[in-house]
């Protein structure tokens, strides 16, 4: 059999009936059954540490969290715990999918902006107040995208990895 040796974009759990080694997957149903006649579930996960930006990253985001209403003097509304939580796993993600991060900030209306870039490849994320996300990507001037991050993250992916 061959093995597989893609990286997961997303890290989800694969499913697969390449063998890697007997450490790697579980047999279902009768365990003495020949490889033939076994199902096979190859669960790989990655537990790669994160990065010291990554870690920089989140430790400003938390910071986030002691921010009071009229932050800026100019009357911006800081952002709730649940968006600064939702950036902080989108950190975690883009570092385990080595999304260069490139900036992290509040924003004037309680959103939280999670900024990428590699040359002159471009994306910010927003997670607002009210739950939503947008996403941005861009070269320059010219906008290459416009979504949602939850529908829109692959391409994220493939725009500032490919």
């Amino acid at each position: 059999m061959q093995a597989l040796n893609n990286l997961a974009l997303d890290f989800e759990p694969e499913i697969s009936s390449s063998v890697i080694s007997d450490e790697y997957f579980w047999r279902l149903g009768n365990p003495k059954a020949s490889v033939a006649n076994t199902t096979m579930v190859i669960y790989t996960s990655f537990f790669l540490p994160l990065s010291s930006p990554a870690k920089e990253f989140i430790t400003k985001l938390q910071s986030f969290k002691s921010l009071t209403p009229d932050w800026d003097s100019y009357g911006a509304m800081p952002p709730p715990a649940e968006s600064i939580d939702r950036a902080i796993a989108l950190i975690n993600k883009a570092d385990r999918n080595l999304l260069p991060i490139y900036f992290v900030a509040p924003g004037p209306n309680g959103e939280v902006v999670v900024e990428f870039k590699k040359g002159n490849k471009e994306a910010a994320a927003y997670i607002n107040r009210d739950g939503s996300t947008e996403l941005l990507l861009h070269e320059g001037n010219n906008y290459v995208l416009e979504g949602t991050l939850e529908e829109n993250y692959k391409n994220l992916l493939s725009y500032i990895n490919g």
